[in-house]
């Protein structure tokens, strides 16, 4: 099988994507708020961000996925929770008929996979992508990729915790315990990866992808 070509990060290009989805909050009602799983201690911040984001009328609906989430071999211990925390904790902010439930996904890209699924089927045309600051790009581009090769008339946009604390250690990365601020550059490792191997679109197309909207 032939190795994917690498793909090198233009500094600027890099710049402009961040700075475009880090600033591509809705002004306007969407369908839905596509909220992307986090792993234990990584959530903080993110159910206010949805919370608000319903509460404010820029959002119909909150998309979670039928996650089991990730059990370690420690009885009771876990590095990633499932469904059933993610209703419970919604359903203290928001009505629970507001919250729906995608197909069962274990990472970013599975996460939109379901996500883009499911607003093909109920005929959405606008979404919000929630994550930590960190992981939001990454994620932006997956789901620009997968609106691409659905070619779907869809408006993505963006949002995360305006306040983060980069010292905290979170379990991240498929269990390995990291500081936020250590995810910085593994996301930075990750991002070209996953452009070669065609899983996210390139820089250029998220950025082309929000300022066509602007």
């Amino acid at each position: 099988m032939d190795q994917p070509q690498e793909y090198k990060l233009d500094a600027l290009e890099l710049y402009q994507a961040t700075c475009l989805t880090l600033s591509n909050k809705p002004s306007i009602k969407t369908d839905a708020v596509f909220f992307h799983a986090r792993g234990v201690g990584d959530d903080d911040g993110l159910f206010e961000v949805v919370a608000q984001l319903y509460k404010n009328g820029l959002a119909e609906k909150i998309v979670i996925t039928n996650f089991d989430g990730i059990s370690t071999t420690e009885p009771g211990k876990r590095i990633a929770s499932g469904k059933e925390y993610y209703l419970e904790q919604l359903s203290s902010l928001v009505p629970k008929e507001a919250i729906v439930c995608a197909d069962s996904a274990e990472n970013t890209l599975t996460e939109n996979r379901a996500f883009l699924d499911l607003a093909q089927k109920s005929g959405w045309k606008s979404g919000v992508i929630v994550a930590q600051p960190h992981q939001l790009l990454r994620a932006m581009l997956g789901a620009v990729k997968g609106v691409q090769k659905r070619h779907m008339d869809f408006r993505l946009y963006s949002a995360c915790p305006q306040t983060t604390n980069w010292k905290k250690d979170t379990f991240v990365n498929q269990g390995v315990p990291s500081t936020r601020f250590d995810n910085i550059s593994a996301e930075l490792e990750r991002i070209p990866r996953y452009i070669a191997k065609g899983d996210i679109a390139t820089l250029q197309e998220l950025i082309s992808y929000i300022c066509s909207s602007i």
